[in-house]
């Protein structure tokens, strides 16, 4: 169990793709609660859900998760189509 606030600065480690970013904030203004994670230099947001988010490790400031197929893909993918145009 966690709250929000307390997994701020916590490590992301994904089930499949290992480290990768810390949690910047979070979102709670619409229906779906939502993680921030700082992942080369984007902002990636997460929904908060039991099948995404595994487990917090509060003594090593770890959050485990296993991210939606090609989530980090859409971010960054958006981000090159504006460097394009």
């Amino acid at each position: 169990e966690y709250y929000l606030h307390d997994i701020i600065d916590f490590q992301v480690i994904d089930k499949n793709l290992g480290s990768l970013g810390k949690i910047v904030c979070y979102h709670t203004e619409s229906a779906q609660t939502l993680l921030e994670m700082e992942y080369k230099s984007h902002g990636i947001l997460i929904p908060v859900t039991d099948e995404v988010v595994l487990d917090a490790d509060h003594t090593n400031k770890i959050l485990n998760v296993n991210l939606p197929n090609g989530l980090l893909e859409v971010y960054l993918e958006d981000t090159n189509k504006q460097e394009e145009d």
